[in-house]
């Protein structure tokens, strides 16, 4: 996606992100109405913009450290002559990168410094991953979707669980968890209009929100299979669950990335849709 980007990089392409999207939908096993903070935050990759920004850096790096009777250098010098009196050009473009990147200095001196391109490549990128990210955290925080996740995660980051070597199945429950868009009541509810303190449980009956502490830790259809993984992890991993708050189990049932956890997440999934599907 980022072929020639050096040149055509500037603007965002609206398609060039659907499609970055839609592969991490598919990797996710999440569905189309998943909010985009929560699901390219789980993979955390680099925006495409992000990318293309880097490449435009890359080759300017490159047509600086030219001789100047070269043609790209010489185009260079011509556009920059040209960016007086016009501002889509990509002297200015690239200008304005420069400048978001906290490079204007270096770009400034029209040369490297002495500084290779990887280096200036991998600074320009923190930097706009930094203001990125505090666009990133205003979003998380304008979406209800996301009211579980803003208590799970605060930083950009690839997740753990992405990393254990779990099943697609046992992926797709925990990413659809932890982004507020599986099928627990507190979210269908939310189609329905029901207010908050009426999307009950309809497995336990209990007169119990349905939500992901619930589901998770106090639905008592659960609590053979939920005592079970606890006692395997406070084997297995020294945690002990006595001394946690519920939220501090919620985190690491929904974060630590251990499979024991992702396997209870699947099968009482798989119990939930069983015993609803008996009471219709």
């Amino acid at each position: 996606m980022t072929y020639f980007a050096g040149v055509w990089g500037f603007k965002a392409y609206e398609r060039l992100d659907k499609l970055q999207n839609r592969a991490i939908r598919s990797f996710l096993g999440v569905g189309k109405f998943t909010p985009i903070p929560g699901m390219t935050d789980e993979m955390a990759w680099i925006p495409v913009s992000i990318r293309n920004h880097c490449q435009m850096i890359k080759l300017w790096c490159r047509i600086v450290n030219m001789h100047s009777e070269r043609l790209p250098s010489r185009i260079y010098a011509w556009d920059c002559s040209f960016s007086r009196n016009h501002k889509d050009t990509w002297y200015n473009n690239i200008k304005s990168i420069m400048n978001e990147s906290g490079l204007d200095t270096l770009f400034n001196s029209k040369c490297t410094d002495g500084l290779s391109t990887k280096f200036i490549s991998n600074f320009a990128k923190d930097m706009l991953m930094q203001r990125y990210q505090i666009t990133w955290e205003k979003a998380v925080e304008a979406m209800p979707k996301l009211r579980t996740y803003r208590d799970l995660n605060t930083t950009y980051s690839v997740q753990p669980y992405l990393k254990s070597g779990i099943s697609r199945h046992e992926r797709s429950s925990v990413a659809r968890l932890r982004c507020g868009v599986f099928p627990l009541e507190i979210e269908k509810g939310r189609y329905r209009g029901v207010p908050d303190d009426r999307r009950l449980c309809k497995v336990c009956r209990t007169g119990s929100v349905e939500d992901e502490k619930h589901f998770l830790l106090h639905c008592p259809t659960y609590s053979l299979q939920r005592n079970r993984m606890f006692m395997d992890c406070q084997q297995r991993y020294n945690c002990n669950f006595d001394n946690m708050s519920d939220m501090d189990k919620l985190k690491f049932l929904l974060s630590a990335g251990v499979k024991i956890v992702s396997k209870f997440i699947t099968n009482i999934s798989d119990i939930r849709t069983q015993t609803l599907m008996r009471k219709k």
